[in-house]
């Protein structure tokens, strides 16, 4: 199993704050794909190549999959990137063990 870590920002670049209705549709989407996820508000920050510095509060999803998922979160991110009017999105990805107690 894999456990993938991504961010979904709560404004854009440019500071507009997305519709809560946005950011539900997007929890829905994760849940019905992945079955659960873990969310919590963090800020982060980061420099472009042209030095342009973005800060950023997030949402930071923590989700667990199969490695053949991978691929189909990957290009849901690429689509949440151009959604959110995105420069970059960040995922994390590393090999997990899951129990339920």
């Amino acid at each position: 199993m894999k456990r993938a870590t991504f961010t979904i920002p709560k404004q854009d670049n440019e500071g507009r704050t997305f519709p809560k209705t946005t950011i539900l549709e997007i929890q829905r989407n994760i849940l019905e794909t992945y079955g659960g996820y873990t969310v919590r508000s963090v800020h982060g920050g980061w420099m472009d190549g042209d030095g342009k510095v973005y800060q950023e509060q997030n949402f930071e999803y923590t989700v667990v999959l199969e490695e053949h998922q991978l691929k189909d979160l990957k290009n849901w991110l690429e689509k949440m990137k151009a959604v959110l009017r995105q420069e970059a999105m960040f995922l994390e990805v590393g090999d997990t063990e899951v129990t339920f107690i």
